[in-house]
C-alpha cells in the first residue's frame, strides 16, 4: 500500500478491515458462481435488453 499525504495521511488511520473483508467475500462468491456456471445474484442490478 502506498502512503497518503496531507490531510488523509494524518486523519484517515482506519484500515477498513471489515469493509475489505466483505468486499473480498462478495468477490469470491461472484467468482465461484461464474466458475460453476451459475447466475450471479441480481440484487439491485437491472439486466439490460439486448440490442435489436
Amino acid at each position: 500500500m502506498h502512503a497518503l499525504g496531507g490531510f488523509l495521511g494524518v486523519y484517515d488511520q482506519h484500515e477498513y478491515l471489515g469493509e475489505r473483508r466483505a468486499a473480498l467475500e462478495t468477490w469470491a462468491e461472484f467468482l465461484t458462481a461464474c466458475e460453476a456456471g451459475e447466475p450471479w445474484r441480481q440484487g439491485n442490478v437491472i439486466a439490460l435488453r439486448a440490442a435489436a
